[in-house]
């Protein structure tokens, strides 16, 4: 099979047992089967570096958890020898990454943990009117969210938040984090800078996707303080007119065309 946008990548094989892709600056990507799924499991340079990707198998049952994680990658090993470990909670949610660290030896190696993550888990609003809500979790489950990013390296790291319907609306970069090995807890530590964007905070009958009209920075690029760039639409005739403004109060405009024809959608 060949792409026919221009990338030429020609993959050779089926779709039952895989096979191989083929890019055009080289690589090659061997396609096999993980977890009654296609999955790539080796990558080759030009060169002829390789790794291999090895995953994970499919948990004996649920566990209380939402999430199986049928792709979720065991660890990967390159033509040195070298081991990058990824690491699960029993929902198979990824904790944790380890990598080949400074000294040791074939036999004995040694490895450091160059990021963590925790969870926690919510129901996400499912209030709209007049549209159906699916892939809900079921049996009394709840959806899990990333809480924070953890590099143990800098104490640094990121915070997350969200909206009543699931979204981001707060990355908090933060720094003097700390991790519980007891409980696998990230602390907050003290925020440097974030992004936020003013999902709805609270559940009511949407009619649409939930969207958000403000994307609020700190510090702001030139001021240092909290720069806010907000988003309105209005009808125009026959097209519909998009507003950005920006912090220092300079607009883009944007329209795009309503009327019936080949320009609607333009």
């Amino acid at each position: 099979y060949h792409t026919n946008d221009g990338s030429h990548i020609t993959y050779v094989g089926d779709g039952l047992y895989g096979g191989t892709l083929y890019y055009g600056n080289g690589i090659t990507k061997g396609v096999g089967i993980h977890n009654n799924r296609l999955m790539v499991h080796t990558v080759t340079d030009r060169n002829g570096n390789q790794f291999s990707i090895y995953y994970k198998s499919i948990p004996s049952d649920f566990n209380g958890c939402a999430d199986q994680g049928y792709q979720a990658i065991d660890y990967i090993y390159d033509s040195l020898g070298r081991i990058i470990q990824f690491n699960y909670d029993d929902c198979n949610n990824l904790i944790s990454i380890d990598a080949p660290g400074y000294g040791g030896t074939a036999q004995n190696p040694v490895t450091t943990t160059v990021v963590r993550f925790d969870y926690t888990t919510a129901s996400p609003s499912t209030s709209f009117s007049g549209l159906t809500v699916e892939n809900v979790p079921q049996f009394g489950l709840q959806a899990t969210r990333l809480s924070h990013i953890y590099f143990p390296a800098t104490q640094t790291g990121h915070k997350f938040t969200y909206s009543a319907y699931g979204m981001i609306t707060t990355v908090s970069l933060r720094k003097d984090m700390t991790y519980n090995s007891g409980s696998g807890a990230i602390t907050d530590g003290n925020e440097k800078a974030y992004v936020s964007f003013n999902y709805p905070a609270s559940a009511s009958s949407l009619t649409d996707a939930p969207s958000f009209s403000q994307w609020t920075q700190f510090p702001a690029a030139t001021s240092g303080g909290t720069g806010t760039t907000s988003f309105t639409s209005s009808p125009g005739s026959g097209e519909m007119i998009f507003t950005i403004t920006n912090p220092d109060s300079s607009s883009v405009i944007l329209t795009r065309s309503t009327a019936s024809g080949t320009a609607n959608g333009l």
